[in-house]
Formats: structure tokens, C-alpha cells, sequence
């Protein structure tokens, strides 16, 4: 603080104010100074009354003499934190603290907030168990949490499991270096969000979030293992914003009444990595990807919750892209899901087929050998919009005629068949599917059709042997 002089001269005991820009305006007293000795207390006191919810911390503060003033900082945050009794919704107070790392172990209380030079500049080691202390249990809105600060070392521990039922905790803007992360909850009105946070250590760190609702925007979890459990008699939301990582995300949740709902927004790369654990977890993806890759057996596809036990789960208004390499022909069951939901399935097999089930929609029932399925689910209560790729196979005649081929079959089919090999044939003639030989319907409730060989007169060939390869285009 400079010691201001005016040329005009002011009587000792004058009130003074000035408009400083970074402080606001900022009273003072008038001194003599051949009378009076200008010290660190004396400006430290103007500095605290002019910016009194504000406390510093500096490596060279000190505890036994600071007051928290820019001019007299601690040199602790548990120093910083104790000189505040007023904190309140209405009077929050902010700490902020200057570069290093901070050892000594400190409690939060509510609407006191932790303020650090920047990423890798305030390095905090907290050890304490919980991070928040009693005041986080008092009746009413209750929150606190850390900007621009790098944790270090000692686990994160957030458990407001026994707080009030309105109280919140935040990390902005900071890094991790080697933390674990624990954060319990209570209640559904309770919430920990974390925003822009990165893990600096090469390390593989765990983030445990039990019993409380969580938004995450803008966190790595290259390094980090995400774990959400809900054991609690609400539903928990959990808000996913921009995460990205190769990391596990693991969803638990038994509970088919109090579910656990994990809401992956855009911009997030999550997908191949989310482990459901329970019938209790509903997934809500909008506009992302999930690329999931399904064993080689029967399967059910399953969007809501209570889920099918056994089922893999679904993203509902998310793009669901499925690949199976079957080595039989396989069913998958799709279960219902929400408007905007996308469903995409690849079969990778150029020998075996994957048939369809349950709630689907348009007339394609199965997935040919190297085929693909693909739904949108529609503003329907239960209907889909499907793209219903053309069916192909191959078939012989024997004596001039085929057995009844299965495929999915409407009356605006087009059915398209050409010889391959004349296999020895006596006499051959036009290979033809005539209306009487349609059986509309889907692959798997008997449609399909049959193969004639006539000739230009419509007379049987039954000496045709012919093999032949045939085409289905969709028809409504």
C-alpha cells in the first residue's frame, strides 16, 4: 500500500475515500506522518475494511500475526478459514491464495471459497478425511469448493452423506496430481459438479461418486476410472458434459424404482466404455455415438429401465451403432426406446444371419450375411423408421422350381433373380417369381417366395437344374 501525500495538506483524523480500480473504492484515515509510524497493521487494517470477505494467503504470511489483509496475509488456509465467522448466502467470502504448496490440512465450511493463483501455481496437500466440515450440516443452501488450484497427493474426500440436504460442492478450472476422488451424497437436492479438470499424473486414479447427483463438462478421464453407484431411495442423475477418455465409466444401480440415470451430452467420447452393473441404470446419450461391439450369441438390446437381466444396454436418444460376428444364426431383440433414438446394426458374418426381434419397425427382420440394419425411432409411440437394405442369397432349382425361400417380403417387393451356373441343365428357361409364388411377410413369420423356370411361353423347364443368385428390394 503507498502512503498517499497531498500538496494541500489534510488534518490528521480526515475520513478519505478513493475509487481504486481493482479494489472498489477504499476509506482511509488522514495521518501525521512526523507524528504516526505507518505499518504493516495500520495499512493491513485499511485494506481489510475495504475488502472485508476477502482473506489472502501467501508461503509469506503469517498465522500468529496476519489478519488475512493483502498487506498482512496467513499462511494457511485452516488460518484463513477460522478468521471467517460470517459466511452466509448473503455475505460469501472468498480466499485466495498466492503460488506454492500448501501442506497444512484444512476443513471447508459453506460459502467460503478457496480461490488459487492457477493450474500448477497454488498446490494444495490436503490430508484431511473430509474436506468439509460441520457448518456444510446446517440447515439450508450450503456450498463451497476450489478454483484454479492443483490438488495434490492426498485423496479428495467430499461426504456430505450426513449434511444438510441443500448442500453442494464444486472443483473449477483445477488439476489433479495423484488425488483419488471420493464424493458421498444423501440427498437428491444435494450436487458435486466438477468442471474443466484435468489428472496431470501419469497415474490411474478412481473418482467413487455414491448417492448424489454429479455434472461433469469438460473432464479427462484418460487417467481416471469413473465409478457411480446409487444405493439411496432417490433417483440419482448423473450429467456428463464433455467427458472424454479411454477410461471405464462403471454405472451400479439394482434399485428398479430409485434408478441411476447417466445423461452423456455432445461432445462427449465415452461410449465404448460404460459398464452397467444391475437392472437399475438408464442411459440418455444425445447426438453421440456408442459403438458397441456384441458377443456371438443371442442377444437383447434393452433401453429402459428395470433392464432385461442379462441385456446390453442402450443409449436412448443416441446414435447405437451394434457389430456381431455371428458363427450361427443369432437373434437380437431390440426393446423399446425413446424418440431420436438411432439404431444401426452390422453383421459381419458372410456366411450366417442375424434375426430380429421385438420392437422394431419397417418390414426388415433379420440382418443378411454382411448386412446391415438400421432404425430411427420416431415421434410413434412404438414405431421405428427403418432403412431396409436389399436381401440377396443364393438358391438352386430342382426341376425347374425352388424350394420357398425365406426373406422379408411386401407387396411392392422386387424380387430379382439371375442364373449363375446352368449345373448340367437339360433344357433352361426364364428364372421367374410369379405373384402366386409370393408369400408376403417377414423372414422369420414365413414370408418369402419361390423360384420358376418358364419358358417364353409361360411353359415349365423341369429340366432346369440352374443355380441362381436373387435380390430383394425393399417395398412398402
Amino acid at each position: 500500500m503507498t502512503l498517499l501525500d497531498f500538496d494541500d495538506g489534510l488534518p490528521p483524523g480526515s475520513q478519505v475515500s478513493l475509487n481504486a480500480l481493482n479494489l472498489g473504492i477504499v476509506t482511509g484515515t488522514a495521518v501525521d506522518v512526523g507524528a504516526s509510524v505507518v505499518t504493516a497493521a495500520n495499512v493491513g487494517a485499511v485494506l481489510l475494511a475495504a475488502n472485508q470477505n476477502v482473506r489472502y494467503v501467501t508461503k509469506q504470511g503469517n498465522d500468529a500475526t496476519g489478519t488475512g489483509s493483502e498487506a498482512q496475509p496467513f499462511l494457511t488456509i485452516a488460518a484463513a478459514i477460522a478468521s471467517i465467522t460470517t459466511a452466509s448466502s448473503a455475505q460469501p467470502f472468498k480466499i485466495d491464495v498466492g503460488p506454492g504448496v500448501y501442506t497444512t490440512a484444512f476443513v471447508m465450511q459453506p460459502w467460503i471459497f478457496i480461490v488459487g493463483a492457477g493450474r500448477n501455481l497454488t498446490v494444495l496437500q490436503n490430508a484431511s478425511a473430509n474436506w468439509v466440515g460441520a457448518g456444510f450440516a446446517t440447515a439450508g443452501s450450503q456450498i463451497g469448493g476450489f478454483v484454479e488450484c492443483t490438488l495434490q497427493t492426498n485423496a479428495l474426500v467430499v461426504d456430505l452423506s450426513a449434511m444438510s440436504t441443500l448442500a453442494q460442492f464444486f472443483l473449477y478450472d483445477s488439476n489433479l496430481d495423484g488425488n483419488n476422488v471420493t464424493i458421498t451424497g444423501g440427498a437428491s437436492t444435494q450436487r458435486f459438479t466438477a468442471q474443466n479438470i484435468q489428472q496431470i499424473n501419469g497415474a490411474v486414479l478412481n473418482w467413487t461418486v455414491t448417492n448424489i447427483p454429479l455434472t461433469m463438462s469438460d473432464v479427462d478421464l484418460n487417467t481416471m476410472n469413473l465409478n457411480l453407484t446409487n444405493t439411496a431411495a432417490f433417483t440419482m442423475n448423473t450429467r456428463l458434459l464433455g467427458v472424454h477418455g479411454l477410461r471405464p465409466i462403471t454405472a451400479t444401480c439394482n434399485d428398479t424404482t430409485n434408478f441411476l440415470n447417466v445423461i452423456a451430452y455432445y461432445h462427449s467420447t465415452i461410449s465404448s466404455y460404460i459398464v452397467i452393473v444391475g437392472s437399475g441404470v438408464s442411459l440418455l446419450a444425445r447426438a453421440l455415438v456408442f459403438p458397441i461391439v456384441l458377443p456371438d450369441a443371442d442377444a437383447t438390446i434393452s433401453f429402459t429401465t428395470p433392464l432385461v437381466a442379462g441385456a446390453v444396454v442402450a443409449a436412448n436418444e443416441g446414435d447405437n451403432l451394434f457389430a456381431m460376428t455371428p458363427t450361427a444364426n443369432r437373434t437380437i431383440t431390440i426393446g423399446n426406446c425413446s424418440p431420436g433414438t438411432r439404431i444401426r446394426i452390422v453383421n459381419n458374418s458372410n456366411l450366417f444371419m442375424l434375426l430380429l426381434a421385438g420392437t422394431f419397425g419397417g418390414i426388415q427382420s433379420y440382418v443378411p450375411p454382411a448386412g446391415f440394419y438400421e432404425a430411427y425411432r420416431d415421434s410413434g409411440v412404438l414405431s421405428l423408421m427403418s432403412t431396409n437394405m436389399p436381401q440377396y442369397g443364393n438358391g438352386v432349382l430342382v426341376n425347374g422350381v425352388s424350394v420357398l425361400i425365406a426373406a422379408d417380403v411386401a407387396a411392392r417387393s422386387t424380387i430379382h433373380v439371375i442364373a449363375t451356373n446352368l449345373n448340367a441343365s437339360a433344357a433352361i428357361g426364364v428364372l421367374v417369381v410369379l405373384d402366386a409364388d409370393r408369400v408376403i411377410g417377414s423372414f422369420a413369420g414365413g414370408g418369402g417366395f419361390v423360384v420358376r423356370s418358364l419358358t417364353l411361353a409361360g411353359a415349365a423347364v423341369a429340366t432346369d437344374q440352374s443355380s441362381f443368385r436373387w435380390i430383394v428390394v425393399r417395398g412398402n
